[in-house]
C-alpha cells in the first residue's frame, strides 16, 4: 500500500542502550512517584521500551 509522504524521510536508529534507559527509567520514577507505582509501571516497562523507537531524518 502506497502512502503520501508527511514529512522528511527517516531511519530507524539503533536503540539507545540499556544504562541510558535505565537511568531514563529513574528520572522518570522520580518524577512521577507521586502517582504510584500502578502508574509509573505502565510507562516503565520492558513492553514499553521494547516499543519505543526513534527516528532520525535521512541526509
Amino acid at each position: 500500500m502506497d502512502r503520501p509522504r508527511v514529512g522528511p524521510p527517516t531511519t530507524d536508529a539503533d536503540p539507545a542502550g540499556s544504562a541510558v534507559h535505565d537511568q531514563i527509567d529513574e528520572v522518570y520514577r522520580t518524577k512521577y512517584r507521586r502517582y504510584g507505582a500502578n502508574i509509573i509501571g505502565g510507562v516503565v516497562n520492558p513492553e514499553s521500551r521494547a516499543a519505543t523507537i526513534k527516528l532520525v531524518p535521512e541526509r
